[in-house]
């Protein structure tokens, strides 16, 4: 796990949106603005079933993230490489009481 400073922290919290860049299998990149949570220096991303990332995530886990802004004189940025890891919603269970 990649270790932030606290300035870095407070930043990619103030960002509202990151860019997030998966690649198929035959190396064909996708990148797309999502929102984030960032919490306990992992990166949380929500993603609907039948989009482009999840079944590029699913099929190469390899994936990069920068968040970042372009107001002069603010700019600044923060890039991630690593690897994702699908977390799927549980199904409701109900009980019979």
């Amino acid at each position: 796990m990649v270790k932030f400073s606290k300035k870095e922290i407070d930043f990619i919290n103030r960002q509202e949106v990151c860019r997030f860049a998966t690649a198929s299998t035959d190396g064909m990149p996708h990148v797309v603005p999502v929102g984030h949570l960032f919490e306990k220096g992992i990166f949380y991303i929500c993603v609907d079933y039948g989009t482009k990332k999840l079944h590029n995530v699913r099929e190469n886990p390899k994936v990069s993230l920068i968040v970042d802004i372009y107001r002069d004189p603010h700019n600044a940025a923060v890039f991630i490489q690593g690897n994702a890891e699908i977390i799927e919603k549980r199904k409701r269970i109900q009980r019979n009481l």
